[in-house]
C-alpha cells in the first residue's frame, strides 16, 4: 500500500554523509512501477538510496538540514525508473509548458551521456510536473546544438508535492520517471554514463545569511564542480542495471 508517510519518514530520519559515489546501480523489479508521484513499497525494499551532494560531491549542513535529495533507481525490460524525494521549503515553479526554460527555477534533472558519442539526453522536471527534455550535442566549451523537438517517446512522469505535517513552511516533493530503454539506445545491458541533479532556488534570506549562500543550490550524485554538465564527461559516471 502506498503512503506519503513513507516519504516523510524517509526525509526526516535520514542521516546524510559524504556522497562521492563512483557509479549508480538500478535494481530490477518483477512488475512495472505505477508512475503517480507516490512511492510504492518496491522503491524502499528493492532499490539502493543515494543522497545528492553539492558540486564537489559532499553533503553540507545546508543540504542536511533543509534540502536533502534522495535518489532511487529501478528497472525492468522496458523502463529505467527514477525517483527523487526532495526536502524543501517553498519550491519555485512558474513555467507551465513542456520545454519552457524550467532550468531557471527549481528542478530535478537526469542527464545521460551515450558511450562513443558527444550527444546527451537531458530530462528535467519541475515541482509542478512540467517537463524539459532535449537532445544536446556537447563540446568542451559549452552547449551547442539543443534539440527540444524530440520529446522522449513513451516517457511517463509524475510529481507530488505535500506539506510536512507539524513543520510549518516545510514540504516534500517527489518525482517519478519511467524512461523507456529504447530512448536510451537499447536494453538494460546497454552501457551508459549519467548524472542525477537537483537545482534549488535559494529565496530564504535567513538561510542565505546563515550559510553565506545566494542564488541557487546545485546538487548532484556525481561531482560536477560547476552547474550541470558543462564540466564535460568527468561529470558523468557509469549507470549499471544490477541483479
Amino acid at each position: 500500500m502506498k503512503s506519503t508517510l513513507c516519504i516523510w519518514l524517509s526525509v526526516l530520519s535520514l542521516t546524510a554523509a559524504a556522497g562521492l559515489y563512483n557509479h549508480a546501480a538500478a535494481r530490477p523489479v518483477p512488475e512495472p512501477i505505477v508512475i503517480d508521484g507516490i512511492l510504492e513499497p518496491a522503491w524502499f525494499t528493492r532499490s539502493d538510496v543515494y543522497n545528492l551532494g553539492s558540486a564537489d560531491g559532499t553533503i553540507n549542513n545546508l543540504i542536511v538540514e533543509h534540502y536533502l535529495t534522495m535518489l532511487r533507481l529501478l528497472y525492468d525490460r522496458d523502463y529505467l525508473y527514477v525517483s527523487f524525494v526532495c526536502s524543501d521549503d517553498t519550491p519555485t515553479a512558474t513555467f507551465t509548458e513542456r520545454d519552457d526554460p524550467i532550468y531557471r527555477e527549481d528542478i530535478c534533472e537526469v542527464i545521460f551521456l551515450f558511450p562513443g558519442s558527444s550527444e546527451l539526453l537531458e530530462l528535467s522536471v519541475s515541482p509542478t510536473g512540467v517537463l524539459y527534455d532535449a537532445a544536446v550535442r556537447w563540446n568542451a566549451q559549452n552547449r551547442r546544438d539543443i534539440d527540444t523537438g524530440r520529446d522522449i517517446a513513451g516517457l511517463k512522469s509524475a510529481v507530488r508535492l505535500v506539506a510536512l505535517p507539524g513543520s510549518p513552511g516545510r514540504s516534500v516533493w517527489t518525482v517519478e520517471l519511467a524512461i523507456p530503454w529504447k530512448s536510451l539506445r537499447g536494453a538494460p545491458e546497454t552501457p551508459l554514463r549519467a548524472n542525477f541533479l537537483r537545482y534549488k532556488q535559494l529565496n530564504n534570506p535567513e538561510l542565505n545569511r546563515r550559510f553565506n549562500v545566494s542564488g541557487y543550490l546545485p546538487q548532484s550524485l556525481f561531482p560536477t564542480g560547476v552547474r550541470a554538465w558543462s564540466s564535460g564527461p568527468s561529470g558523468f559516471r557509469p549507470l549499471y542495471a544490477r541483479p
